[in-house]
């Protein structure tokens, strides 16, 4: 028969040795001491806590994974932050309006520079000649 240390026992069943031993503690798993003192675990043992023990039997979804799995709650999110994204691009088109308004405003209020009076000194000098 295949004999196994604490150390083995426990790589072999994918668990930690203070796991290991505290099963042996339980009852769970039977083995037996050497002559150092030391835990060894008989393969048969070993392979019957196996084939019992829940620990090695994770719950898994019986369906396949698909392609979708997690992708909706990202999905979620981005909708959200497009949705959030496309409120400021509103704000912010208004607050453009409301200031082309404003330049119109201003501009309607200043003189208009675009047809300019020529003055000359003519009248200036035909004065200066008569005295």
């Amino acid at each position: 028969m295949t004999k196994f240390t604490a150390k083995q026992a426990a790589e072999y069943l994918k668990m930690s040795k203070p796991g290991l031993l505290k099963a042996r503690a339980k009852g769970k798993i039977s083995a037996e001491k050497d002559q150092n003192g030391h835990w060894i675990f008989d393969l048969s043992e070993i392979e019957r806590y196996k084939s019992s023990s829940t620990i090695h039997k994770p719950e898994t979804d019986n369906r396949p994974p698909t392609v979708n799995d997690g992708l909706q709650e990202k999905n979620t999110g981005l909708q959200q932050e497009i949705q959030y994204l496309r409120e400021l691009i509103h704000q912010r088109d208004i607050r453009l309006e409301e200031k082309d308004r404003y330049i119109e405003d201003l501009r309607r209020l200043l003189p208009d520079y675009t047809t300019k009076e020529t003055r000359t000194l003519w009248p200036f000098f035909k004065n200066k000649k008569n005295r």
